[in-house]
């Protein structure tokens, strides 16, 4: 398997409405724009950027020469609307799990299941993985787990409990394995 960090010649990857592509310092106003919106950063791990400074220390630290993490351009207004990752687990080297976040401007149009089912395909491909999962709030974030579903991905049948600085809150997951999905084309 490729090593999962860095994939050297990483491509601008086109859907129907996207150009998938690395994350550069460029895109640093948009994406600060996008994670300041808390609605759309509610779900994700990662803290949320202050300042224009902090973001582009964010974008060094997580996208630069990274080639599982994707950005999301829009081909009508060729800006930064988001991104789509792959995190490895060390303890489990052939899986990988999903981030992804869009500006809320364009939630409900079908472009991040555009996306998913897409760069799903090409991380079976190119990265060596053999499952792929998912994770999303049960009870506050259904679009998250409707999404996944249209990427092709399967619900897995327990929804878990977990506590995250004194929050809890239950998570579904979905997942997809390179087999499954090439029985669904």
């Amino acid at each position: 398997m490729a090593s999962w960090r860095k994939i050297i010649g990483m491509t601008e990857i086109m859907t129907e409405r996207t150009i998938l592509r690395p994350i550069q310092e460029t895109d640093t106003v948009d994406l600060n724009q996008i994670m300041k919106n808390s609605e759309a950063m509610r779900y994700l791990r990662y803290s949320i950027p202050k300042t224009l400074e902090d973001t582009k220390e964010f974008i060094k630290q997580n996208f630069i020469d990274n080639s599982m993490a994707f950005g999301i351009e829009n081909k009508d207004g060729g800006r930064l609307i988001g991104f789509f990752e792959f995190h490895n687990a060390e303890e489990i080297e052939d899986e990988a799990t999903i981030t992804y976040i869009l500006d809320s401007d364009f939630w409900g149009y079908g472009i991040m299941t555009e996306v998913g089912k897409k760069l799903i395909g090409y991380a079976f491909d190119h990265f060596g993985f053999t499952r792929i999962v998912g994770h999303y709030e049960f009870d506050k974030n259904p679009r998250s787990g409707r999404a996944m579903k249209k990427m092709g991905m399967i619900a897995d049948s327990e929804v878990m409990n977990h506590e995250h600085d004194g929050l809890k809150f239950r998570v579904g997951s979905f997942s997809v394995t390179d087999e499954q999905l090439r029985k669904e084309k």
